[in-house]
């Protein structure tokens, strides 16, 4: 049966109040969050937000100042060294080691484990190949791989020695275009399958909001908001937000009633709300070309952008000195200096 992701998951690692400072700078302040078994969330922010180092305090490369780790149940985790806290990690340059082949590079971490005889060590090798969908690269160089292999790799080797949490550093980052799309698709398909629990780090919303359960958005060593990417995405708590994951226009509750007056509809649901400040996303607006291209009191489009799947129109108002970006394709034929009606759609409310 397919797990149903909206009953509560069973927590498997919990952060409390994580703080980590160096010298002056403030990198991770006061930040919790918890991941549930098979849960996969992503840790989103632009760079410098601390991201990483909230990514290395749970591995164990970088020790909090303040706050605590528990894994599994079992606190007092904030002490025991990386190779003791049954996470694995994928790094962003996959730090695979260039001497070794691929089933040494596998078998790494496993002859750690001093349970396993050789036999064992290379039943273990063969069986995460086939789960990467790479059986016959034992003895292949890391050099002599594609990037897209290389990953498979670095994933193979993370997962072998059975970690209970997976930790990915901006793994996806130094691929071209459309092979990062295809290998997020494979390597999410390969974590469910093995039942992974996993914390993807990343900058990219299209690569967290395709990829994650769960979404933790970061800036400046606090965690902004936390969700499923709709309400991350539909329902921001602050303006900031709203601007880093994808695009808005921002409006003032006074700015919308003036400008969006004579949708009488549109107008009642803004009078009704209570709320001050308003985005409005490029893709919630509709624009149709005016009958009448006199009319003063029309807006105006000041600039296009062709950016190939859709268009992004400037709209220039007529009521006041403010633009309205827009993306779509509009039937018109839309040119500089038309004249144009426009619709809203819908918007987003912010505190």
């Amino acid at each position: 049966l397919k797990k149903n992701r909206e009953v509560p998951l069973k927590k498997i690692l919990e952060c409390r109040q994580l703080t980590k400072r160096f010298g002056e700078l403030c990198a991770v302040k006061d930040l919790s969050f918890s991941l549930g078994e098979e849960e996969m969330v992503a840790i989103l922010g632009p760079s410098g937000c601390g991201k990483s180092t909230l990514l290395r305090i749970v591995a164990g490369f970088e020790e909090s100042d303040e706050g605590e780790i528990i894994l599994a149940g079992k606190p007092a985790f904030n002490k025991l060294a990386p190779e003791k806290r049954n996470i694995g990690m994928v790094f962003q340059d996959l730090a695979l080691f260039p001497h070794l082949n691929v089933f040494e590079n596998i078998a790494f971490g496993l002859h750690s484990k001093k349970s396993l005889n050789k036999e064992e060590i290379k039943m273990k090798v063969r069986e995460m190949l086939n789960l990467v969908g790479l059986p016959d690269y034992e003895l292949k160089m890391p050099g002599t791989l594609s990037g897209g292999e290389q990953q498979r790799v670095a994933l193979a080797r993370a997962l072998a020695t059975n970690p209970k949490v997976l930790l990915l550093d901006e793994p996806f980052s130094g691929l071209d275009t459309k092979l990062r799309i295809y290998l997020r698709k494979e390597v999410k398909k390969i974590l469910r399958k093995n039942k992974t629990s996993v914390i993807l780090v990343t900058h990219d919303q299209e690569e967290a909001f395709s990829f994650a359960d769960r979404i933790l958005v970061m800036n400046q060593g606090q965690l902004i908001q936390a969700g499923k990417a709709r309400e991350i995405y539909e329902k921001p708590n602050d303006k900031w937000l709203a601007s880093f994951v994808g695009e808005a226009n921002f409006f003032s509750k006074e700015e919308m009633m003036g400008l969006f007056s004579d949708d009488k509809v549109l107008f009642q649901r803004i009078s009704s709300i209570s709320k001050n400040n308003f985005a409005i996303r490029p893709h919630q607006i509709l624009l149709k070309k005016s009958e009448n291209q006199n009319n003063p009191n029309e807006e105006e489009i000041g600039d296009i952008e062709y950016l190939g799947e859709h268009i992004l129109y400037e709209v220039l108002f007529s009521k006041m000195k403010r633009s309205l970006f827009i993306k779509g394709r509009f039937g018109d034929g839309l040119q500089c200096g038309d004249k144009v009606s426009i619709t809203v759609l819908d918007f987003v409310e912010l505190p």
